[in-house]
This record gives C-alpha cells, structure tokens and sequence, in this order.
C-alpha cells in the first residue's frame, strides 16, 4: 500500500454544485484508493464502500462543499473518522493538531511503516493527528500492509530462485530438478501476479451499480 500525492492541476474541473456525480472523476484520481488509508477498491468492496470525501467538512464551510479542489476520494472508514472534525488549518511545518491536504503533501514522506510490527507512525504532529483520529493502524489496514510485504518478499524469492537455476544449469545438475524448480518459479510468479492484478482490478463500477439497482425496480 502506498499513497498518492493528488493532483488538482487540471484545468478541466468539473463545475456546478451537484458534487455527488464527480465521484467517478475522484475515484480515477485517487486511482481507486483511499486518499487517507490507501486501500484499495479491491479490497473493500468496490466503490459503493467509497466516498466523496470533503477535505475541510461542508458542515463547517459550505462555501467550499462543491469546491473541486476540497473533494477526494475516501473509503468510508476513514470518512466516518474524519467526519466533521476540523481543529484547524496545518500550518507549513505540520507541527500543529490538523489533517495535511492531500493535493499538496506526499504523505509517503508524512508517515513511516515500522517494518516489523507494519504499524504507521508520523513523523510531525499533523501527520500523528491523523493516524489516531483515522485509526490508520486498524486490523484490516495491518493485514493489506502484509499481503503487500508477502507480494515484495514472492517477487526477491523468485529472483533468486531463476538465479539459482541458472547456475544449477551451468552446473550440469539434474535436469529434472531444474524442470522442478523452473515449475515452481512458473508457479510463483503466476500467483504474484494474479494478486497484483487483484488488487488493482476495480469489483465493478458506478454505471454497473446503477444498472443493477434499476434492475431490481
């Protein structure tokens, strides 16, 4: 899991003040995770779990409720946290109580993973806010981060599988080893990419939802 930093730059922005149907243009921002926890739409249940997220709350300024550039893409866990919780405006150093804007911070360089327990820490005030407020170290969140080290960890195995091969090969070693292992290298890298490919596969989009709910009418 990885998060992104999220650009606001375009200049084709969708306007009016209906920010409900923007979900689908946040979503591909977002590249179809939560800007907050970085899950995946595959891993939680597709967009339906997801919201259009209001960076500061629109109960708070509604001035900004249909402002694009407050608008992103959250699963709901992390929306529901936040809710309209607002202490105030980060200052530069992220020194104070606040959520960090995601259009322009990497928030890969606000949290760490600690590589043993795969817990996330941050490394200022703003950024250790959100990790309590957000319960970004949730059961579920742990579990992603490890599937993400086991995927790391098959991809290295199999480097040093082909390279034992190859000097197994060179070697002159049994050659029905060397078929043996080459299957099971086959096999692995296989399995690693099928998971990868899940995980990045959308469950379906808003269009199939609202085709199915029309369906059942």
């Amino acid at each position: 899991m990885k998060w992104l930093k999220i650009d606001k730059s375009s200049k084709s922005k969708p306007r009016g003040s209906n920010w409900r149907k923007w979900k689908d243009r946040l979503a591909e921002e977002g590249r179809f995770q939560c800007v907050y926890c970085a899950i995946p739409e595959s891993s939680f249940g597709g967009t339906r779990n997801f919201h259009v997220e209001h960076y500061k709350p629109k109960s708070r300024f509604p001035s900004l409720a249909s402002s694009y550039n407050n608008l992103f893409y959250s699963c709901a866990i992390c929306n529901t946290f936040k809710g309209n919780d607002w202490p105030g405006n980060p200052n530069t150093r992220l020194s104070n109580p606040a959520y960090a804007n995601p259009s322009i911070k990497d928030f890969n360089s606000l949290f760490s993973i600690d590589p043993t327990t795969l817990e996330v820490s941050g490394n200022s005030q703003s950024p250790r806010y959100m990790i309590e407020k957000l319960y970004l170290n949730r059961p579920q969140l742990i579990q992603e981060r490890q599937i993400d080290r086991g995927l790391k960890l098959l991809c290295e195995q199999g480097e040093l599988l082909r390279h034992l091969m190859s000097r197994m090969a060179s070697a002159r070693m049994s050659r029905k080893l060397v078929v043996l292992l080459s299957k099971a290298v086959n096999i692995q890298t296989q399995l690693n990419d099928l998971q990868r490919d899940l995980r990045s596969t959308r469950p379906y989009t808003s269009k199939q939802v609202k085709k199915g709910t029309r369906k059942k009418k």
